[in-house]
């Protein structure tokens, strides 16, 4: 394959759930991997705005698949001096989260309003949180050649 004539790559790929933890590494850092060469290829490299995670801080398969991705993110900007963000996004919610697997607020909304037990492992931490649609808006706003808000970023 190959890139040609795109001034920006939105990159949110990525295996956030398997039973293998081989398939971490290999959807979120060697798919991020692949397309970073790809792109590098390019006549003029892309802009790369990849969509990380907080989990990524993790000492987890899943979060140090996640940092590697990063990695070569970061490593692809500097090579080809096209800007490239790391966003580490936190507790995306909104239409089409499904409970108790990507939404701890579709989970708490969907288990009250079924009368299920809910399960908070800390009362005291802060949540942040992610509306999807405002997520929507401000990719838009980066394809339309802002710089990623700062708090978006790693």
């Amino acid at each position: 394959g190959q890139l040609r004539e795109i001034g920006l790559l939105i990159h949110l790929a990525g295996v956030n759930r398997t039973d293998d933890p081989s398939e971490f590494h290999a959807g979120n850092a060697g798919y991020t991997a692949r397309i970073c060469r790809l792109a590098a290829a390019a006549e003029r490299p892309p802009a790369l705005f990849y969509a990380s995670t907080i989990r990524a801080v993790d000492d987890s398969d899943y979060g140090r698949s996640k940092r590697a991705a990063e990695d070569h993110v970061a490593a692809y900007g500097k090579a080809t001096g096209a800007p490239a963000w790391n966003a580490r996004l936190a507790n995306i919610f909104g239409k089409w989260a499904r409970p108790d697997y990507n939404s701890a607020v579709a989970t708490f909304c969907h288990n009250i309003a079924r009368g299920l037990p809910i399960r908070v492992n800390d009362p005291a931490a802060a949540l942040t949180l992610l509306y999807i649609d405002d997520l929507a808006d401000r990719l838009v706003s980066i394809a339309a050649g802002e710089r990623p808000a700062s708090g978006m970023l790693e």
